[in-house]
C-alpha cells in the first residue's frame, strides 16, 4: 500500500494592508486604505496579491483588487484611454450600500480640494448681505418680539428643534442693548421668522394681546406682511448658493412644519426646498456614524416633519425610510435626558408607522395579516416605553409631550387596521375582532384630542389633532356597520371635536365643510338626521365624503370602498 501523501496546504491571502495588520486595525481594504490616507503612509498589501498565482482564490482575489484599483480610478477621474479599454474586459466587483458610504466618506477632502465642488464650510456660513428697510420696519417692539421669541422657544422649539435658543438669546439681549441694526442679517431673518409664526397661534402671550389690542392692528395681518416680505427676500437669495445656506435650511424648516400644522391641503414645498438646501450643505448619506456634521440635527427635524406628513396626511415620503432609520437621535443635540428619550421614541413610534404604510402598499391581503401580530407587538412595546418614561411627570411641556406621543401612537394603530375597511369579510380570519381594534384606535385618538385640547392650543397643534379625529370619527360608522357597539359618548365627542373646530382660525369655506362633515358624522350616529342634510350652500350639494376628500387631498377609497370619487 503506497504511503499517503499529505496535501498541499494552501496558504490564504491576506486581505488587509500590512500596516493595519500591524496595528491589528479593521482595514476597509481600498487602494490604498483610509487608515493609511489619513496617516499619510505608504499602503502596502501582502505580497501574494501581487505575485501572479494559478489558484482559484488568488484569482478571485486579483479580480477584487483589479476592481476596487479600477474604481478608485474613475472617481478620481485619472483614468487613460488604455486603461479603460482595459478595465472594460474585466470583472467588476459589487459595491454595496455600506461600501459605498465608505468610498464616499474617503474622497471628500478631494472634493474640498478640487474648486469644481463646493466647499461644506463655506456653504454653511450665514448670511452676510444686510436686508432691505422695508423688513426692518415690521419687527415690532422689544417687549413684545421677546415674548413672541421666548413662547416658540418654550414650546415648538421643543418639539421640533430648528432654532438654537443660545443663538436667538444673543440676538434678543443685542436687540435690548444695542438695537436692531446691531443684530446679523441672518439673526434678523431667524426671528422674524419666528415672530410671523407665532403671531397666527391661536394662544398669544400676554404682551402680544395687549399691544395689538392698543394699536388697533390684527395680529394676522402683520404675519401677512412679513410673510410676503420674507419670502420675495429668501426668494432673491437662492440666487446666492453660497450665501446663508444654514439660515436658508432653518427658515424652510419653519415653514414646513408650519405647512405640516395648519395647511390641510397641497404639497409642503417648504419641506421640498429644506430636503433640497440641506443635501447640497451635508448629503444625508453621509450622516451614517458621523458626529460632528453641522446640521444633523435639522436632518433629524426634517425626517420627523416629512414621516408625520405620512402619517396623519397620507402624503408620500421626500426622505427614504431606510435612511430615516439610520438617523437616530443624539444626546448632545438636546438640553435634558427627556428630551432626548422624547425623540428617540418618537423616531422609533414613526418608523414603525412607515413601515406599516409601506406594507400596505406592497403586500397582498394575507402578507399583511402575517404582519399584523408584529406591528401589534412592536407598537405596544413603543406604549409601555412611553408610559414608562412621562410616568409622574407634572410640567406642562411633559405632559404634552406624552399626549403627542399617544396620539401619534393611536393615528399609528388606526392606520394598521384600517385598510381593512375596503376588504371584504371573506378574505378576513377574524374581522369583528380587527374592525373593534380599528374602532377603539379611532376613540382614543380622539379622546387625547378632545381632553388635552388646550396643550394643543399652547403648542400650536390644535388642528393636526383636529383633523386626526374628524379623519377617526368617519371611520367609526363604518365600524358600527360592521358589528362593533359605540360608546355611550360617541355623540358627546362629536360634539366636542366641533367646539375644537370652532376655535381654529380656518378659511371660511373650510370652517363651513369642516362642520358640513362633523354633522353629517352626527347624522350617521344620531337616530334622527342632523340638520345638514337641510343646509342651502352650492360649495356642499357633492358627496360629503368626496368633498371631504377634495379638502384633504385624500383618495375616498383610502377610507371606504363604497364612495368611489
Amino acid at each position: 500500500m503506497p504511503p499517503s501523501s499529505t496535501p498541499k496546504q494552501r496558504r490564504r491571502t491576506p486581505k488587509s494592508c500590512l500596516n493595519c495588520r500591524r496595528r491589528k486595525l479593521k482595514c476597509d481594504r481600498q487602494h490604498p486604505c483610509s487608515r493609511c490616507k489619513e496617516r499619510s503612509e505608504r499602503c502596502v498589501f501582502a505580497e501574494g496579491q501581487e505575485v501572479g498565482d494559478a489558484s482559484p482564490e488568488a484569482n478571485d482575489q486579483s479580480r477584487c483588487t483589479t476592481s476596487r484599483e479600477s474604481v478608485n480610478l474613475t472617481t478620481n477621474g485619472s483614468k487613460k484611454p488604455s486603461e479603460i479599454v482595459e478595465t472594460t474586459q474585466k470583472k467588476i466587483e459589487f459595491y454595496g450600500w455600506k461600501t459605498f458610504l465608505e468610498l464616499v466618506r474617503s474622497k471628500k477632502p478631494d472634493y474640498k480640494a478640487n474648486p469644481k465642488f463646493r466647499c461644506l464650510e463655506r456653504n454653511n456660513a450665514r448670511i452676510s448681505v444686510p436686508l432691505p428697510e422695508e423688513i426692518l420696519a415690521f419687527f415690532p417692539p422689544y417687549f413684545v418680539s421677546k415674548a413672541l421669541v421666548e413662547q416658540y422657544l418654550d414650546t415648538t422649539n421643543e418639539l421640533f428643534p430648528i432654532f438654537y435658543r443660545p443663538e436667538l438669546e444673543n440676538y434678543l439681549m443685542a436687540l435690548q442693548v444695542s438695537g436692531l441694526y446691531s443684530i446679523p442679517s441672518d439673526g434678523i431673518l431667524l426671528l422674524l421668522c419666528i415672530i410671523n409664526h407665532v403671531l397666527e397661534a391661536i394662544d398669544l402671550p400676554l404682551e402680544a394681546r395687549n399691544y395689538f389690542a392698543s394699536i388697533d392692528y390684527k395680529p394676522s395681518d402683520l404675519s401677512e406682511m412679513i410673510t410676503n416680505a420674507v419670502d420675495g427676500y429668501v426668494s432673491n437669495m437662492k440666487q446666492c448658493e453660497n450665501v446663508g445656506n444654514i439660515t436658508k435650511i432653518q427658515y424652510f424648516i419653519a415653514q414646513a412644519l408650519y405647512n405640516m400644522k395648519k395647511r390641510m391641503r397641497g404639497v409642503n414645498i417648504a419641506l421640498c426646498q429644506s430636503i433640497n438646501l440641506s443635501i447640497r450643505v451635508t448629503p444625508i448619506y453621509q450622516l451614517d456614524n458621523v458626529s460632528n456634521e453641522v446640521n444633523t440635527d435639522l436632518w433629524l427635524t426634517i425626517c420627523e416633519i416629512d414621516a408625520m406628513e405620512h402619517i396623519f396626511k397620507s402624503r408620500n415620503c421626500w426622505v427614504q425610510r431606510d435612511v430615516f432609520g439610520r438617523l437616530q437621535p443624539r444626546r448632545n443635540f438636546f438640553s435634558d435626558e427627556k428630551t432626548f428619550q422624547y425623540h428617540t421614541l418618537l423616531g422609533k413610534l414613526l418608523n414603525c408607522g412607515l413601515d406599516i404604510q409601506k406594507a400596505v402598499h406592497t403586500s397582498t391581503v394575507q402578507e399583511y395579516l402575517g404582519k399584523l401580530n408584529d406591528f401589534d407587538v412592536d407598537l405596544s412595546l413603543i406604549l409601555t416605553s412611553i408610559e414608562s418614561l412621562f410616568f409622574g411627570v407634572c410640567d406642562s411641556a411633559n405632559i404634552f409631550r406624552y399626549d403627542f406621543l399617544r396620539l401619534i401612537f393611536w393615528a399609528i394603530r388606526k392606520n394598521l387596521y384600517q385598510c381593512f375597511l375596503t376588504v371584504e369579510h371573506e378574505k378576513l380570519p377574524e374581522p369583528n375582532q380587527i374592525f373593534e381594534k380599528l374602532a377603539i384606535a379611532c376613540i382614543q385618538a380622539c379622546r387625547i384630542t378632545t381632553s388635552s385640547y388646550e396643550n394643543f392650543i399652547r403648542f400650536d397643534l390644535l388642528r393636526i389633532a383636529s383633523l386626526e379625529s374628524i379623519t377617526c370619527l368617519l371611520i367609526l360608522p363604518f365600524c358600527q356597520e360592521r358589528g362593533f357597539r359605540l360608546p355611550n359618548d360617541c355623540i358627546e365627542m362629536v360634539y366636542n371635536v366641533k367646539n375644537i373646530n370652532s376655535i381654529i382660525q380656518n378659511e371660511e369655506h373650510v370652517r363651513e365643510g369642516v362642520e358640513y362633515m362633523l354633522d353629517f358624522i352626527l347624522s350617521t350616529m344620531e337616530s334622527n338626521p342632523s340638520k345638514y342634510l337641510d343646509m342651502e350652500s352650492d360649495h356642499f350639494s357633492d358627496d360629503p365624503l368626496k368633498f371631504f376628500s377634495d379638502m384633504f387631498s385624500i383618495p375616498p377609497s383610502f377610507f371606504f370602498f363604497q364612495h368611489q370619487p
